[in-house]
């Protein structure tokens, strides 16, 4: 972050999990945690189907997300708008993943990628299903990943406390990130005003 801090950025460290996928896949699997274990190897796959979802996917499982998140008073930003929009924008480099349980709706997950890394960028299931939806989510995108040569599962953010017992049944590495600021008197002056207008 040298040359940000040089340029009167403020950097913040901040922390994801990173799974390393140039492994067996059994190998991974051992290394998680016993439940997660457990959900992937003791659910009949012919109990559920996962399938790509497309938009029409990214948009239930962001609409899905913010049902989730306003049940327990937390704030959540992105809309289906943003997510139509960015899957536009980033074509192939973004992807859906539904789950269902006799054609109804239990889990999704939408993934950013690039030739190394798959990044889990927004989930949701039910946790009332019949399937332990989201390990069995989680699990099917990390065997595409390695069957299309791709060496990384990033589970995207480790710093919030609520989230992160789930991620960290991946056993997977935490690694360091940057978030800069544009630091400067008039740069605070507009960071009070959208705060004020948010």
């Amino acid at each position: 972050p040298r040359p940000f801090v040089w340029n009167d950025f403020t950097p913040s460290p901040r922390y994801t999990y990173r799974l390393n996928l140039d492994r067996d896949p059994d190998e991974i699997l051992s290394s998680a945690s016993s439940d997660l274990r457990s959900n992937v190897r003791k659910t009949d796959p012919d109990y559920y189907e996962i399938s790509a979802g497309g938009r029409a996917g990214m948009e239930q499982i962001v609409t899905r997300a913010k049902r989730r998140h306003e049940e327990q008073d937390v704030s959540y930003d992105v809309t289906p708008a943003f997510v139509r929009d960015l899957s536009r924008a980033l074509e192939d480099s973004m992807a859906s993943y539904v789950c269902t349980v006799e054609d109804e709706f239990v889990g999704g997950t939408i993934v950013l990628r690039d030739d190394r890394t798959v990044y889990r960028w927004q989930s949701v299931a039910d946790f009332d299903a019949s399937v332990p939806a989201q390990d069995v989510l989680d699990w099917h995108v990390i065997r595409e990943a390695i069957d299309d040569g791709r060496t990384q599962y990033d589970l995207v953010g480790a710093n919030n406390p609520r989230l992160c017992e789930y991620k960290a049944k991946f056993a997977p590495d935490v690694a360091t990130y940057y978030e800069l600021e544009r630091s400067g008197t008039a740069m605070n002056a507009l960071k009070s005003v959208y705060s004020a207008v948010r």
